[in-house]
C-alpha cells in the first residue's frame, strides 16, 4: 500500500498518531541534548502535525470521500468500422451500455449502413457481411438517441481514442461537436495490474476468464469491458479503485467543427 494512499484514508486520531510518531522518529534521529531542542521539539511537532493533516484533508478531496467519479454515468462502448482511420472510414457497428448507479439503465446493439463498402477483411474479422448493412439506419439516423445515451457520461472503450476519434468524426459530418471525458480501460489495465505484460483485450478476457460468445462484434466487447470494471471495483475497493478512476478520466475537449 502507497504512504499516501494510507494517509488519504487514516482517522484523525490517526493522522495525530502519525505526526507525533515523526516528531519522535526526527528527535531520536537527531544528535540534539541541548536545551534549545527543548523547545524546538513542540514547533517541530505542530509543524509536521500539520502538514500530515493537510496532506490527508487534500487526499480526501480527491478520493472515495467525495470522489466525484462514484457517481458519474459511464458508457461502456465498442464501435466495429470500414477501416483503421476515423478520417477516412466510417462507423460499421455500435455497442454501449449506459450505467447508473451499478445499473445497466440503457443500452445499444445496432449495425449500421456505413454509406461505404465493408472490405473483405472486416467481413472476415468481425463476421459482419455486405448484405446485412442493407436497410439499416445511417449514424445520422440515430444521432438523437446516440446523443441522450451519452449525456452527462464518461466515455469508456479500450483503447478508447479510436473509438472516441470516429465519434467525433461522425458527428462533424453532421456539423456536431462531439466531447465527453473518457476513460481507457487498456490503461485501467495497467494501472491494476502492472505486472502483466499484455493488456490487449483478448489478454484481459483470457486472464478473467470470461465468455464471450462473439468477440470483435461490438456489444459483446463492450459488455466485457463493464465486466472487468465491476469486478475490478469489487476487487480493489471502491477507495483505491475510484482514486485510480479520477486519475486516469481524460477531460472532455471542445474540438471545433471543420
Amino acid at each position: 500500500m502507497r504512504y499516501s494512499a494510507y494517509i488519504g484514508r487514516t482517522s484523525l486520531e490517526e493522522r495525530g498518531l502519525t505526526g507525533k510518531y515523526l516528531t519522535h522518529t526526527v528527535a531520536t534521529i537527531l544528535p540534539v541534548r541541548s536545551r534549545t531542542f527543548q523547545w524546538i521539539t513542540p514547533l517541530l511537532y505542530i509543524a509536521l502535525q500539520f502538514l500530515v493533516y493537510a496532506y490527508g484533508f487534500r487526499l480526501q478531496a480527491r478520493t472515495g470521500y467525495t470522489n466525484s467519479m462514484q457517481g458519474k454515468p459511464l458508457v461502456f462502448v465498442d464501435v466495429e468500422t470500414t477501416g483503421g482511420s476515423a478520417y477516412s472510414s466510417r462507423i460499421l457497428e455500435i455497442g454501449a451500455l449506459r450505467v447508473e448507479g451499478g445499473r445497466v439503465v440503457e443500452q445499444i446493439n445496432q449495425v449500421l449502413d456505413p454509406e461505404e463498402p465493408v472490405p473483405g477483411w472486416i467481413t472476415q474479422l468481425t463476421g459482419i457481411e455486405p448484405h446485412e448493412t442493407n436497410g439499416k439506419p445511417r449514424f445520422a439516423e440515430i444521432e438523437t438517441r446516440l446523443t441522450q445515451l451519452f449525456t452527462d457520461a464518461v466515455f469508456v472503450a479500450h483503447n478508447v481514442n479510436f473509438d472516441y476519434s470516429f465519434f467525433q468524426e461522425e458527428f462533424r459530418r453532421l456539423g456536431r461537436t462531439f466531447q465527453m471525458d473518457k476513460l481507457c480501460t487498456v490503461r485501467l489495465s495497467r494501472a491494476l495490474y502492472p505486472g502483466e505484460r499484455s493488456h490487449r483485450l483478448d489478454e484481459v478476457i483470457r486472464r478473467h476468464g470470461y465468455i464471450v460468445a462473439n468477440r470483435h462484434r461490438a456489444y459483446d466487447d463492450a459488455e466485457v469491458l463493464h465486466k472487468f470494471y465491476d469486478e475490478s471495483l469489487e476487487k480493489f475497493g471502491a477507495d483505491s479503485f475510484y482514486t485510480t478512476i479520477q486519475r486516469l478520466v481524460q477531460p472532455k475537449q471542445s474540438r471545433p467543427v471543420m
